[in-house]
């Protein structure tokens, strides 16, 4: 059995080296829960139980446990009282809020189609400003906005679960040294990853939850350095918008519409709509209209060219018309084999 002074895990690999006997508890001091909220929320509530039952219990033996995140639901905070004897809550700055020296904006765009336009004027007048993070709601939709943006001459790339380990880490390393200026990712990059001196994130897809707009923009603002953070939304997005008026509130103004939007469904809804975000259009520069005139025109050509062959040769279109229905498959002829 190894004897180790410090150990990071993850629940489920935590739990399988305890259960192997690979590593004992017997002297553990302090439990570390970092990302509580998520580690309390997505089904790790099993494994966390478990490997506290592997914790020292004898009299006379201290462990302390330690809980830490930027945001933490009432029904987080229920779950770990659960767990905890006598807790005590330390909190820097207001409850699930964002930091106060981050300038959030809202930016509305009408539809899907208009994003990619006015994000690249953003980028031309100066306003996204590298470093910068944009976040998007999902790993396809990374891959074509950076399919996009690779083109236009910026130092640009993107970083999701299709890429290899080594990758990743590449494409980290190259942000951290300024040789790519704007990075494009998915929720993956909104916790537990410090960059320095980030001036701008953008939210190119709108969260669907405060906690994970508050996670995003929190990307930027740290250790008392000032950032920017932009989201864009659509008419589509109205219903989730009115969750983050509460961290926009706290931060500073927002407009009279925003409070007047309708409140989110109920907890369920909300909890749906997070682990399901909306389906959006492709990222592309052909708007819609420019691709229903495309297809429009290829079945124009399509009909002017069977139109075409018609008009050259009408009796043998129509010879081949009527007798096409009627023409089968030709069996093959089986040769006699002689018996020896």
């Amino acid at each position: 059995m190894k004897k180790l002074d410090l150990a990071v895990a993850t629940p489920l690999r935590l739990a399988q080296l305890l259960r192997e006997g690979k590593i004992s508890l017997k002297d553990m001091r302090h439990l570390v829960l970092d990302e509580a909220d998520k580690l309390l929320d997505l089904g790790f509530a099993p494994q966390i139980d478990e490997i506290l039952g592997y914790c020292p219990k004898v009299e006379g033996s201290f462990m302390q446990t330690l809980m830490f995140s930027a945001t933490m639901p009432p029904a987080v905070v229920e779950l770990a009282n659960s767990i905890l004897a006598n807790p005590l809550r330390v909190s820097i700055g207001a409850s699930n809020a964002a930091a106060p020296d981050v300038d959030q904006r809202l930016l509305f765009i009408t539809h899907e189609d208009g994003k990619l336009f006015s994000f690249r004027q953003m980028v031309q007048d100066g306003e996204v400003k590298p470093p910068a993070l944009i976040f998007v709601q999902s790993k396809e939709r990374a891959k074509q906005l950076f399919g996009e943006l690779v083109y236009d001459g910026l130092f640009v790339d993107a970083i999701h679960a299709d890429r290899t380990k080594q990758q990743r880490d590449n494409t980290v390393e190259a942000f951290r040294t300024g040789k790519i200026w704007m990075l494009i990712c998915t929720d993956l990059m909104a916790r537990g990853v410090d960059f320095k001196c980030v001036e701008t994130v953008v939210n190119y897809d709108f969260p669907q939850s405060s906690s994970t707009y508050i996670h995003r923009i929190g990307r930027t603002g740290r250790a008392g350095r000032s950032g920017t953070a932009i989201t864009l939304f659509t008419i589509a997005d109205f219903e989730p918008l009115r969750s983050i008026v509460g961290v926009m509130r706290q931060s500073g103004e927002v407009p009279d519409w925003m409070l007047r939007l309708k409140k989110p469904k109920s907890r369920r809804g909300r909890r749906m709509a997070e682990f399901k975000p909306p389906e959006r259009k492709r990222v592309s520069t052909i708007t819609t209209w420019d691709m229903k005139q495309r297809r429009k025109m290829k079945k124009q050509a399509k009909a002017q060219a069977k139109a075409g062959v018609a008009e050259r040769d009408p009796k043998r279109t129509a010879k081949e018309s009527s007798l096409a229905p009627m023409q089968r498959p030709k069996k093959k002829k089986r040769r006699a084999v002689a018996a020896p």
